[in-house]
């Protein structure tokens, strides 16, 4: 009788290590750490440090990833001194580094610099965090300069310079955008016409697509909106012969959401199978994977599995205040009304006071509010 003699199956959305923080925002880029054994509060003198680096100045957040800490800084010139008004947008002399620190240690792994002189306002140092990718880390510097490096050592793969391959200036306070990757994609926040959204090929750089144009990028970084559906991907591990069937079945509750029969590789090969799903109530969802043998010789153990998902909302209340109304309002509200599931409240001063009252603003729960204070 040919046994399958172990089963093993797993559910994976991201495969990223759970203590990483590769990028901006974390690994699904929603600020939510998913690490175990979190303190509520840190003790009254503070949380136990293990290590110190000093670095120089900047703005930029690190990226954790493997065990290495990704941290971008300025050094100013010898003698080159920054403006006392922190507006002021004169030429100062300088470079930016990338810094790869051990995370055990805190000591400098590797360390590479380039020349870039500043013409911006607040200019004490980089702004975007590093994104670590497949072995790969990119950064983005104040002045537009793109590099994409080896993780293992910082050499360059292949680099960009937004100014002079799209034809833009720098923005007043930076390119502060922080990159994102989609598949295959390194997607970057660029400016000019036609190009203030542009997609690299991540692993040489070649451009992709761009699309928008706008005289500044603006300092937001870019976000995937995945939808309502949501992808679940089902790894399953066999040992024994091949081409033993099995069954594989998602449910919610004791409702059937999806079933698919699955010819498993074995000899301890990993077989994937994909279920799309379209979450029916915003909050924690359970979903039921379950494997059920066809024939009578496949063996199984951890034949089933939990899913919890944290489903978001999909309309969202947004409030807009100003102080009257004025071009940059319209173009705004224009935008976000091109999406179905924003509503918009729009509060602007007059003689009068505001309207609609206030009273509204105070009494409605939103989930973003915009100020404008012009005129």
């Amino acid at each position: 009788m040919n046994k399958i003699v172990f089963l093993f199956f797993a559910i994976s959305i991201l495969n990223i290590k759970g203590e990483d923080w590769p990028g901006w925002f974390g690994p699904e880029r929603n600020g939510i750490w998913r690490e175990e054994g979190i303190l509520d509060q840190f003790p009254e003198n503070g949380p136990k440090v293990i290590w110190k680096t000093p670095i120089a100045r900047g703005y930029a957040g690190p990226a954790v990833a493997n065990g290495k800490v990704f941290v971008m800084d300025r050094q100013i010139d010898k003698g080159a001194k920054s403006p006392e008004n922190p507006f002021s947008k004169i030429t100062i002399p300088g470079n930016e580094r990338l810094l790869c620190i051990n995370a055990k240690n805190g000591k400098i792994i590797w360390k590479k610099v380039y020349d870039c002189p500043y013409s911006i306002s607040y200019s004490s140092g980089p702004r975007s965090t590093p994104l670590v990718d497949e072995g790969r880390v990119y950064t983005i510097g104040a002045e537009g300069n793109l590099f994409c490096r080896s993780t293992v050592d910082g050499k360059e793969i292949w680099s960009n310079d937004f100014n002079e391959a799209f034809n833009v200036k720098t923005p007043t306070w930076g390119f502060s955008s922080n990159p994102l990757i989609h598949e295959n994609l390194l997607i970057c926040l660029v400016g000019g016409e036609g190009s203030v959204t542009v997609a690299f090929d991540k692993s040489n750089g070649k451009e992709v697509w761009r699309a928008l144009s706008a005289k500044e990028p603006g300092y937001a970084p870019p976000v995937i909106i995945k939808g309502e559906n949501a992808e679940i991907e089902v790894l399953l591990s066999s040992f024994g012969v091949q081409n033993q069937r099995v069954n594989v079945t998602i449910h919610s509750k004791e409702k059937l959401l999806g079933s698919k029969i699955l010819n498993l590789s074995g000899e301890g090969s990993i077989d994937k199978i994909r279920f799309m799903i379209n979450p029916d109530k915003i909050g924690l969802v359970e979903y039921k994977i379950q494997v059920n043998a066809l024939p009578d010789e496949v063996n199984i153990l951890n034949n089933k599995q939990i899913l919890p998902i944290q489903v978001l909302k999909n309309e969202y209340k947004i409030s807009i205040i100003t102080g009257g109304p004025n071009f940059n309002t319209r173009i705004l509200k224009n935008i976000l009304k091109e999406n179905d599931n924003f509503h918009i409240d729009h509060y602007f001063l007059t003689k009068n006071g505001y309207l609609p009252p206030l009273k509204n603003f105070w009494d409605t729960k939103y989930d973003l509010i915009l100020f404008d204070n012009h005129p």
